[in-house]
C-alpha cells in the first residue's frame, strides 16, 4: 500500500488524521440532514426507470442480493449506470482473463442493472446501496471483496472508510472531471483530499484530469493518467459486431474486404442518444432531407426510452414509423435464434431497414445503438445541441465503426474524445440544425468525402488504445505488490 508523503512530516500525522475524521463528520451529518429528500428522489427515479421492490430495497441497504452466486474474494466492480457499465465490459473481460479471479459489477439504476445482466450473464449482479455507514459495511461484510474498483469518478466516503477500515484496496480507474466540476470541488478541497486519500491508486483519462484531481488533493504520487477505456472499448465493439455476419454491412471498404456482398442499401443516417428536446428539430431535418434522398432510411435512437416521445409527435404529424421491438418479435417467433438474443437482434435490424417504407425506425429496444452507427452512412450523436442534454454522449461510437460523426456544442462529457476527432477531421461540429441538415445532405450526396472523414476518425481512436492494458497493470501492483516491486 501507498504511503502518503503528506503524513511523514513530524507532527503532521494526528493533523491529518483529524481532518480526514472531520471530513467524513461533515458529510454524514449533511447527509443525515437531507436523508428523507434524497431517498424520495432516490426511490421516484428507481420506479420511474422501471425499478422494481426489491431493487428499491437493495438500494436503501435493507437488502443485499445479487443475481447470481457471489464468491468471497472477488473484485468488485462499481459502475454508476449504462455508459460506464457498457465501459466497464472490456475491463472486466481482460481482469478475467489475466487474473483469473471472479468479479462481481454493482450499479446505481434499474437501466444500469439490466444492462449488466444482459453483458454479464456470469457475473454476479448487485445494486450499490446509498452511502450509509451501516449500509456499507455490511455490504463489505456481506460481499468480501479483495479489491473496489470505481469507475469514472465516484466519491462515497463511507464506503471508502469502511473498505479502509476492513484495509480493502480501492482503485480508481478511468477517472474524469469535467471542467465545472473540477472549479466548483475546488470551493471544497479541504473535504475532497482526505476522502481522495483512501484511493490506493487513482487512475485518470488525461493529464489535465489528472493534475486538477491534484489540485484537489490527491497524493500526487498515487495518480497516473493511462488514457480512456472508451477508446479499448468501440473499437472491440466495432470488431466483434463486423464478425457477426447476419446480411448487414457493417465497416466501410478499408476495414471490411465483404463490403459489397453486403444487402443492405447503405442509405441510412442515424439521430443516437437524442433527448426529447432534440426530437422535434430531429423529424423536421428528417423531413427535409426525404424530400432530397426519397430512398433514405432514419433512425431514431432516443437516449432515455422512458422520456422519449417519438412514438406521439410521429403520428401526430402524419407520419407513419416501425419500432424495432416488432421485428424482434417476429425474428424470435419464426425460430431465429431464441437462445442467442444478439443474433435475433441482428437479423431484426437488418429486416427493419431492407423495407423502404416507412422511412422511420425507432429503436425502442436497449443495447441496439451500435448496430444502426454501423450500417449508416453517418450519425449524430445527441444530447450535444441542448444545454438540457446531460453534457452530450459517446462521440466514439460511431467513429469506431468508419463512420463520419457530427455532435453539437454541449458534448462537454467528451470534450477530449470530441476535440480528438474533430482535430482529426473525423468528425464536425455543428451549432444548429441547419448546420446539421447540411452534414447529414453531403454526405448522402458526396460518400467518398464521408468515407474520407470516417476514415480519419477510425484511425485517431486506433492511436488511442490501450488504457485497459494499462489499467489492469495498476490493479496487479495494487494486488501483487511484491510482484510489481521485483
Amino acid at each position: 500500500m501507498l504511503k502518503d508523503d503528506r503524513i511523514s512530516r513530524p507532527g503532521a500525522k494526528h493533523i491529518y488524521h483529524t481532518r480526514k475524521m472531520q471530513a467524513y463528520f461533515l458529510y454524514n451529518l449533511l447527509f443525515h440532514l437531507t436523508l428523507s429528500y434524497f431517498i424520495l428522489v432516490t426511490l421516484n427515479r428507481h420506479f420511474r426507470r422501471g425499478g422494481g421492490f426489491g431493487g428499491a430495497l437493495s438500494r436503501l441497504g435493507l437488502k443485499f442480493s445479487a443475481s447470481g452466486k457471489s464468491v468471497s474474494g472477488s473484485i468488485w466492480v462499481q459502475a454508476l449506470s449504462v455508459g460506464e457499465v457498457n465501459v466497464s465490459t472490456i475491463l472486466i473481460e481482460t481482469l478475467e482473463k489475466e487474473l483469473k479471479r471472479p468479479v462481481f459489477l454493482t450499479t446505481t439504476t434499474p437501466t444500469g442493472f439490466r444492462t449488466a445482466r444482459r453483458l454479464f450473464p456470469d457475473v454476479p449482479v448487485a445494486y450499490f446501496p446509498i452511502d450509509l455507514p451501516l449500509a456499507s459495511f455490511f455490504f463489505i461484510r456481506r460481499f468480501r471483496p479483495c479489491l473496489f474498483i470505481s469507475l469514472e469518478t465516484e466519491l462515497w466516503p463511507n464506503l471508502l472508510f469502511n473498505l479502509n477500515l476492513k484495509k480493502i484496496p480501492a482503485v480508481l480507474i478511468n477517472g474524469c472531471l469535467s471542467p465545472r466540476s473540477y472549479h466548483r470541488y475546488r470551493r471544497i478541497r479541504k473535504f475532497f483530499a482526505p476522502i481522495l486519500s483512501r484511493f490506493q491508486i487513482l487512475s485518470m483519462r488525461s493529464d489535465e484530469e489528472a493534475e486538477w484531481i491534484r489540485e484537489l488533493g490527491a497524493p500526487p504520487e498515487r495518480v497516473s493518467a493511462t488514457g480512456s477505456l472508451k477508446y479499448d472499448l468501440v473499437i472491440s465493439v466495432a470488431r466483434r459486431i463486423q464478425k457477426e455476419d447476419f446480411g448487414m454491412k457493417t465497416l466501410p471498404s478499408f476495414l471490411s474486404p465483404s463490403r459489397e456482398r453486403m444487402k443492405v442499401r447503405g442509405k441510412e443516417i442515424v439521430f443516437g442518444s437524442i433527448h426529447p428536446e432534440e426530437e422535434e428539430m430531429a423529424i423536421d431535418i428528417s423531413e427535409r432531407l426525404l424530400i432530397k434522398h426519397p430512398d433514405l432510411k432514419i433512425v431514431f435512437g432516443p437516449r432515455h426510452l422512458e422520456r422519449s416521445n417519438l412514438i406521439s409527435i410521429l403520428p401526430r404529424r402524419g407520419l407513419k414509423f416501425q419500432a424495432l421491438s416488432k421485428y424482434i418479435r417476429v425474428c424470435v417467433g419464426q425460430g431465429a435464434c431464441p437462445c442467442m438474443p444478439e443474433a435475433g437482434v441482428s437479423l431484426a435490424f437488418t429486416r427493419a431497414l431492407q423495407e423502404a417504407n416507412p422511412p422511420y425506425l425507432i429503436l425502442d429496444v436497449m443495447g441496439c445503438l451500435n448496430r444502426a452507427y454501423a450500417s449508416c452512412r453517418s450519425a449524430f450523436v445527441g444530447g450535444s445541441l441542448t444545454i438540457f442534454g446531460d453534457g452530450g454522449h459517446n462521440v466514439l461510437e460511431p467513429a469506431a465503426f468508419g463512420k463520419p460523426v457530427t455532435f453539437g456544442p454541449y458534448a462537454w462529457n467528451f470534450r477530449e474524445e470530441g476535440d480528438l476527432l474533430i482535430q482529426a477531421g473525423g468528425a464536425v461540429l455543428v451549432n444548429n440544425p441547419e448546420r446539421l441538415y447540411r452534414f447529414f445532405d453531403r454526405c448522402l450526396s458526396e460518400p467518398e468525402w464521408a468515407e474520407n472523414i470516417g476514415q480519419k476518425g477510425y484511425q485517431a481512436i486506433c492511436q488511442r488504445t490501450g488504457a485497459t492494458q494499462r489499467s489492469v497493470n495498476i490493479i496487479k501492483s495494487v494486488l501483487f505488490p511484491c510482484h510489481s516491486c521485483g
